[in-house]
């Protein structure tokens, strides 16, 4: 994928895919890195099951929580976020490391929801502050989660593109 992202969107300097998990391809030194940011979909999609929904649509549900400092900061301090890249998650690791933390928390379901988009976007940010200001192309089902997209966008100093309906699929 990265490989073809290098080709295909060579006009934008970074190919954020925002699916299960939020991953990521860019240059650096000449060399085309990719890897996985943090848990996507997978998690919000996996807290709005019980709830009789298949998926946040356009984030509204997590746009209606509060955001939970406590739960926000110890997401942030899981240590796969210290390893160097390239790196991978897997549902293994979200089962082992990151739910756990959520089921400590009594907060309402969409707290949860509202506290993952900003941890989600904190991530993604963090990935790319320390490169020269670009393009992120965003593309994948979380493309269309719009509170997602906005924090995104209000904490990047990157422009943002989300593209027709055909490449975000």
């Amino acid at each position: 994928v990265p490989i073809g992202d290098r080709f295909l969107f060579a006009d934008y300097d970074f190919c954020l895919n925002i699916g299960g998990f939020a991953n990521i391809s860019f240059e650096k030194d000449n060399k085309r890195l990719a890897y996985d940011i943090c848990p996507a979909n997978i998690i919000m999609n996996h807290l709005v099951k019980p709830l009789g929904h298949e998926f946040d649509k356009n984030g509204e549900i997590a746009r209606s929580g509060n955001f939970c400092t406590e739960l926000y900061q110890e997401l942030n301090e899981l240590d796969y976020y210290k390893l160097a890249y390239p790196k991978s998650l897997g549902r293994e690791w979200l089962e082992g490391s990151f739910i756990p933390i959520l089921d400590k928390y009594a907060i309402t379901t969409e707290d949860k929801l509202n506290t993952i988009c900003h941890h989600i976007a904190h991530q993604i940010v963090k990935s790319t502050e320390s490169l020269q200001v670009g393009k992120i192309l965003i593309t994948g089902g979380g493309a269309y989660n719009s509170y997602l997209i906005e924090l995104i966008s209000n904490k990047s100093k990157h422009q943002v593109v989300i593209p027709e309906t055909q490449i975000v699929e």
